[in-house]
């Protein structure tokens, strides 16, 4: 049942991107950064890839399929889910023509960011379905045999539905997403806050006081320890929420990007145990 570990993992690394754009958008819209379209574009590219072409279909092809075989009274739920999958793409396909409206006419922001709203509400909905009932279900139903053929295309490097080298590309997206998002989301340009903060300090010369490795105290609600995707992903939530927080990493950000693994985390509690803001 290797599967359903991987499940929850991919709905973590949904998750994090999904809430990661509205983060994004929030402060674009507290004036706090600009609108960056390269980070829009891959967060874009990382939810039509990864949900869209991989992570549905192979629940629809391999999880709910054998449910089926093995508890018919579960199919009104499974067609449910199903219909979502097919639901998901088309609302997609109107997130990307609202972003492509966005990027020419900025007066749609608002627009474009109760669609994103919206989406998200849609897929966190979903996953909670798929994780109280269809995930405890299968657990209870599927033999040793079912779990094979599910951890076996779960497991698989290459997508066997699409195509694709799905580690890879998955790693490279998530990866370029983490290094252009600020702050707590990822490791790149920090929003206008922080610079503004960092701009203060270097006026008063407290930066040109502070011998280069020296520890420096600071105030913050809660420190997270580690930038791996949890970490990131508690880290924005957090701030979403209003509470202070700081990310502790003793590597470089070259190392946080290094050891992100398509975009899935290892061990820690699924998001979708916390309905987004």
């Amino acid at each position: 049942m290797k599967s359903i570990a991987i499940i929850q993992d991919e709905h973590r690394s949904i998750t994090a991107v999904i809430e990661g754009l509205r983060h994004v958008l929030a402060a674009i819209d507290a004036k706090r950064m600009a609108p960056d379209f390269d980070l829009l574009g891959a967060m874009f590219r990382y939810i039509e890839a990864f949900p869209e072409r991989l992570h549905h279909p192979k629940e629809d092809e391999y999880l709910f399929a054998r449910l089926r075989l093995r508890r018919p009274e579960a199919a009104p739920l499974l067609d449910r889910l199903h219909a979502e999958h097919e639901q998901g793409r088309i609302k997609f396909a109107e997130l990307k023509a609202a972003l492509a409206l966005y990027r020419d006419d900025a007066g749609t922001f608002q627009a474009f960011r109760e669609r994103v709203e919206r989406y998200s509400h849609f897929h966190w909905r979903h996953m909670r379905q798929e994780e109280d009932e269809v995930l405890p279900l299968a657990a209870e139903a599927l033999n040793d045999e079912d779990w094979s053929l599910i951890d076996a295309a779960f497991a698989s490097n290459a997508d066997p539905v699409v195509g694709v080298a799905a580690t890879r590309e998955f790693r490279a997206l998530f990866r370029r997403i983490v290094s252009l998002a600020p702050p707590p989301l990822g490791v790149g340009p920090r929003v206008a806050g922080a610079q503004v903060r960092d701009r203060r300090a270097r006026a008063a010369g407290f930066h040109d006081r502070q011998p280069k490795r020296e520890a420096v105290t600071m105030r913050t609600k809660v420190a997270i320890i580690g930038a791996g995707p949890s970490g990131l992903l508690l880290g924005q939530l957090l701030q979403r929420a209003g509470i202070d927080n700081v990310i502790l990493e003793q590597r470089t950000p070259e190392y946080v990007l290094g050891r992100i693994r398509a975009g899935v985390s290892s061990r820690a509690p699924s998001p979708c145990s916390t309905k987004p803001a």
